[in-house]
């Protein structure tokens, strides 16, 4: 916790500054999603609980995704806890092309390891 003092002709103040990496985590979220992707591992260490984990994985993912990085995104789509299997598989299967495909397979496998090893 840190404070600083301000003054004016007729006040003196204590600004008090309490948790203020309470939400680094979005900011540099924000700056994964407008192009600079190593921010995503930033927000990530940053985040207080899983819940904002999943939410900086799903983000990621749905960012790979829209550029066309389908398996980069079935990997973090596979590690994120918010969203519904079938939500995600539909995903991959209403477009078409082969590297689509390919990364539905990628998502069932990383679903199917961490079924077998929940740990990882």
């Amino acid at each position: 916790m840190g404070s600083t003092w301000l003054y004016t002709e007729r006040q003196l103040m204590q600004l008090v500054v309490e948790n203020e990496s309470r939400d680094v985590w979005k900011l540099y979220l924000g700056k994964g999603l407008a192009g600079d992707t190593r921010k995503f591992d930033d927000a990530f260490h940053y985040a207080n609980s899983m819940e904002e984990k999943s939410l900086i994985r799903e983000q990621q993912a749905d960012f790979h995704f829209s550029r066309g990085e389908y398996s980069k995104a079935a990997k973090l789509y596979a590690r994120t806890d918010g969203l519904r299997f079938e939500a995600v598989a539909n995903k991959f299967l209403e477009g078409a092309g082969e590297d689509l495909r390919e990364a539905l397979e990628v998502f069932l496998e990383e679903k199917l390891r961490q079924l077998t090893n929940p740990s990882e």
